[in-house]
């Protein structure tokens, strides 16, 4: 009796334990990768993101060029 009973609530509990802890990590926001940035009324890249011209960067960050590759870069 004492084993039909385990084997009872092993079978019972087994489904439940499996949906409380998945075995796959939840997806992760997409938006906190986004490379724009949303500043005033238009778009603006980040810091380290490439640009084309100063206007193209967020506020504080300009331009720059390195290793042949326009950045923004902070400013001043």
């Amino acid at each position: 009796m004492k084993s039909s009973i385990q084997v009872f609530l092993f079978f019972l509990l087994g489904p439940v334990a499996g949906l409380a802890i998945p075995g796959t990590p939840r997806q992760r926001s997409q938006t906190q990768f986004a490379v724009v940035d949303f500043f005033g009324k238009g778009a603006c890249h980040s810091i380290l993101t490439s640009c084309r011209v100063d206007a193209d960067c967020c506020s504080g960050l300009r331009c720059g060029t390195f290793d042949d590759e326009s950045l923004c870069v902070p400013g001043g």
